[in-house]
């Protein structure tokens, strides 16, 4: 139902107090099995919205004032829990908070509190062998997508009207795709990164997710005002003419669902009166070699300290990805970085004309059982989120920004997801393509529905925490 702030919320009704709604999705996340949610900060959310209410009702506030959202616990908020999904961070607290979510603060949006994350941001599935694995809504035996996983979780339980995630190799995008929600990653260094987690800070970008991009875009403008980094475009924001959309044939990396769903996709953008240009299946393959090369990299940097004084209590696959980052030559690094102008200068002009957006899948398949993330050997794990990647990290690599949007569903009945990409800072082009899309499709509309709290025991919900 839409509320007065054009944000999509089940049961918020415009004339209702913020104070009750947020009693009521803290009494929610309470009681459903898998909200997202490792810490609901009940305490603070209502006295945030106790402050909110004023305001609202002499109708002086900011467009996000009363707008409920949560935080993946690698945000620092001052004297709060920031573990970053790890044993190895337990109990630590922020010094200080992000400007972010500062930013967020003065607007009087209502930080609901800390959402589950991969253990330090490093399985695109959102394995977490600490806080339990982060699953999927709409199956609690798939798979919810990672890193971002309980920001995509918690927006899919309609729990928050958006969500603050990280998005270094596809970690937005990937958990919105496969939970059937929006996900947006801006253009590398629009939105300040300063106090959240560094994974690969030449990568990193804060992303958002929420039902739909119209919603994305009004949260997104508000920060980029305010906290911007670098600049976005708004004057790209009437859309694309063209889009670009390459020939799929099912294969490992977009199966026959993938593919039926995204001519669909195609179909609707043709009557919307845009010209679809077809091409080839782009061969991503170097991209994604150049980007997993600083990931490592650059996470074995920004995790050296904790490697050295507890690499026994790091999940033995991190700690390998980690090591293998520590052996890698700064002459290997440093073409990576140096090829990084000319592939993105190929990649625009290949794929991206001026005016124009690029159409991806998100996923190659629907989001997989979380067994099979544990299964197998670690050559035969990798290999399968290099592949459930594939599509996405690319996009960081090149610093471009790329929304996800539902698209379908799966054989099996999960959702499917599209990339809207864009040129450097076209944000807003990309966002109000997406949100034509929208207009005209009902795939972000679905919601799953709840499971019965016997049906699944659920490793992380031991570790959730109201206070």
């Amino acid at each position: 139902m839409n509320s007065r702030r054009n944000f999509v919320f089940d049961g918020a009704e415009g004339n209702r107090e913020t104070w009750d709604i947020v009693r009521e999705v803290i009494d929610r996340a309470g009681t459903i099995n898998n909200s997202g949610f490792v810490e609901v900060e009940a305490d603070a959310a209502l006295e945030a919205a106790a402050a909110c209410s004023a305001p609202l009702e002499r109708g002086d506030s900011s467009m996000l004032a009363g707008a409920l959202y949560a935080r993946k616990d690698c945000f620092a908020r001052q004297d709060k829990l920031m573990e970053c999904g790890s044993g190895i961070r337990e109990g630590r607290l922020a010094a200080t908070t992000s400007p972010i979510i500062s930013a967020l603060d003065s607007m009087g949006a209502i930080d609901m509190g800390r959402l589950h994350m991969s253990e330090l941001a490093m399985s695109p599935m959102g394995r977490n062998d600490y806080l339990g694995a982060g699953r999927n809504p709409w199956d609690p035996s798939r798979v919810s997508g990672g890193s971002s996983s309980g920001s995509a979780i918690a927006v899919a339980q309609r729990l928050v009207h958006f969500s603050l995630g990280t998005d270094t190799g596809g970690s937005v995008r990937l958990p919105a795709a496969a939970c059937g929600v929006s996900g947006f990653k801006p253009t590398n260094g629009i939105l300040s990164t300063d106090q959240v987690m560094p994974l690969a800070p030449s990568l990193d970008a804060v992303g958002i997710l929420a039902p739909r991009a119209e919603e994305i875009s009004i949260v997104f403008r508000n920060l980029a005002a305010g906290n911007q980094v670098g600049h976005a475009d708004s004057a790209g924001s009437a859309g694309a003419k063209t889009v670009v959309a390459p020939v799929l044939e099912p294969g490992p990396l977009s199966d026959e669902s993938v593919v039926s769903s995204f001519e669909g996709t195609i179909d609707v953008l043709k009557g919307l009166g845009l010209n679809v240009q077809r091409t080839t299946a782009p061969d991503l393959g170097i991209l994604n070699q150049a980007a997993m090369l600083i990931m490592g990299a650059e996470g074995a940097a920004c995790f050296e300290s904790d490697l050295r004084k507890h690499a026994g209590r790091f999940n033995p696959e991190i700690r390998r990805r980690l090591e293998r980052g520590l052996l890698c030559p700064a002459t290997v690094y440093y073409r990576a970085l140096r090829a990084r102008p000319r592939l993105l200068a190929e990649f625009l002009s290949s794929l991206i004309p001026a005016d124009a957006v690029l159409l991806l899948p998100t996923l190659p398949y629907e989001a997989p059982l979380i067994e099979e993330n544990t299964t197998g050997t670690a050559v035969q794990r990798e290999e399968r989120f290099a592949n459930f990647s594939y599509w996405a990290r690319p996009v960081n690599y090149l610093g471009l920004p790329a929304i996800s949007v539902p698209m379908g569903f799966g054989p099996n009945g999960l959702p499917l997801g599209a990339q809207f990409i864009g040129r450097p800072f076209q944000d807003y082009k990309i966002l109000e393509i997406a949100r034509l899309y929208q207009n005209v499709t009902s795939w972000h509309e679905s919601t799953p529905q709840e499971t019965p709290l016997t049906a699944v025991s659920l490793a992380s919900q031991s570790k959730v925490k109201f206070c």
